[in-house]
This record gives C-alpha cells, sequence and structure tokens, in this order.
C-alpha cells in the first residue's frame, strides 16, 4: 500500500483526481479488503478520490490453460437469484468460472464490499474546492 498511498499522494499534489479499479476473488481475506478499504477511505477524505469501479477475478476461454479445458464455458456465469443482483454491480464477475487459485463470490463477502464502498463513495471530500460531484454506481464508476 504504501507504492499507491506515494501515487495518489503525487497525483492529488498535481491535481489529478484519482479512479481505482478493484479486482476481488484472488484469494484475498477480509483483513486484505479491510485494509484496501482503509487506504479507500483515507484517499477518499483528502479528496483525491473519485470513482470505484469493481470486478471479480474469472477465468477466460483460452486464456486460462491450467482449467480452460474444464469448462465449455456455455453456463450463465451467475444464477438467477440474489447473486445476480448484487453482481451486477460489479463490471465482471462469475460464480462458477473463477480463476486459478481464486475464489468464487459469495453474498457475504460482495454484500460487505458493496456496502464499504458505497460508504467511502457518500464520504465528503475534505476539501470543498476540490470535490467533484460525481454520482457513483458501485461497478459502474462515476455515472
Amino acid at each position: 500500500m504504501e507504492r499507491a498511498d506515494k501515487a495518489v499522494e503525487i497525483l492529488s499534489e498535481a491535481g489529478i483526481k484519482v479512479g481505482v479499479s478493484l479486482l476481488f476473488g484472488m484469494g484475498e481475506g477480509a483483513a486484505e479488503r479491510q485494509q484496501l478499504f482503509s487506504a479507500l477511505e483515507c484517499w477518499r477524505k483528502t479528496g483525491s478520490l473519485i470513482t470505484i469501479s469493481m470486478n471479480w477475478a474469472v477465468q477466460h476461454p483460452l486464456r486460462n490453460t491450467v482449467q480452460g479445458n474444464e469448462y465449455t464455458y456455455l453456463d450463465w456465469a451467475v444464477s438467477p437469484g440474489p447473486m445476480l443482483s448484487l453482481l451486477r454491480n460489479f463490471g465482471e464477475s462469475s460464480e462458477i468460472y473463477p480463476i486459478a487459485g481464486g475464489t468464487s463470490p459469495d453474498e457475504a463477502s460482495v454484500k460487505d464490499i458493496l456496502q464499504a464502498t458505497t460508504e467511502i463513495m457518500a464520504m465528503p471530500p475534505a476539501h470543498p474546492m476540490q470535490k467533484q460531484e460525481a454520482d457513483h454506481v458501485p461497478g459502474r464508476g462515476v455515472a
């Protein structure tokens, strides 16, 4: 996080706003996510962070030779039900095609991520003159 903090600091000093794209499902746990959310909160409070988009790591046909032959990729990636409405907030996601070594999204984790990112983006930036009004839609960035 130190490199990311430094990059955001440099961009902020230059008057450049920051948007981040987050990738979940890489095997990270709740502690790593909380560390990430703390950094995002800090960047938002300083007025640097203006948008967040999210993805869940998924396999792609012909890209993952380790598991690529196990799937025909004909099944819908997200089943109907509560996960469908939750995962629509992610630019890319799948319940059944996780990357090798990754994890499929579960309802509790996705809800926690959505709640955290929505709360962060609801925070007003610390510097009113730097504030850009942005309608945050999780997973879709600035609307």
